[in-house]
């Protein structure tokens, strides 16, 4: 993500973001649907250490492979400013999430229900849910960084 904000020259208000701490998530704007943890079982396991299923995705795994490598020469450029990019977004993550967080009424509820709550105002779902106050936050970071 910080490669990507710097390839891109993104301000970092461009990737703040608020973690959900519903393990619901809403769909088709009415149902709250729980999240299911990434789940692999032993069957699932052997299919996909099998050569019929390394075989079917060498295609996609050669693509995975080259954006890798090209992503660690990039960062190798310049590792030195990734990394304090890198510390920038994580202190800028952690103040928005502490000052947002309590102002931000996510759609679901922790035990799923949906909030039909005027506060919840979301893009697709759970997304971007608190971007008026991330907006604020960057806006008071950014007039305290020029004072």
């Amino acid at each position: 993500l910080i490669v990507l904000k710097l390839l891109l020259n993104l301000d970092i208000h461009d990737i703040l973001f608020l973690h959900n701490p519903s393990p619901f998530d809403l769909v088709n704007a009415t149902t709250c649907v729980y999240q299911v943890s990434p789940f692999v079982s032993p069957g699932m396991k052997e299919f996909f250490d099998s050569q019929i299923w390394k075989s079917h995705i060498q295609d996609e795994q050669a693509l995975y492979q080259e954006a890798n490598e090209s992503l660690d020469a990039t960062i190798a450029l310049g590792r030195f400013h990734v990394q304090k990019e890198l510390q920038r977004h994580r202190l800028a993550l952690q103040q928005a999430q502490s000052q947002c967080s309590p102002q931000v009424v996510f759609p679901c509820s922790k035990s799923g229900q949906l909030r039909p709550d005027e506060r919840t105002i979301c893009h697709f779902g759970s997304v971007e849910c608190g971007h008026a106050c991330l907006d604020k936050f960057t806006l008071s970071a950014e007039e305290k960084r020029r004072q």
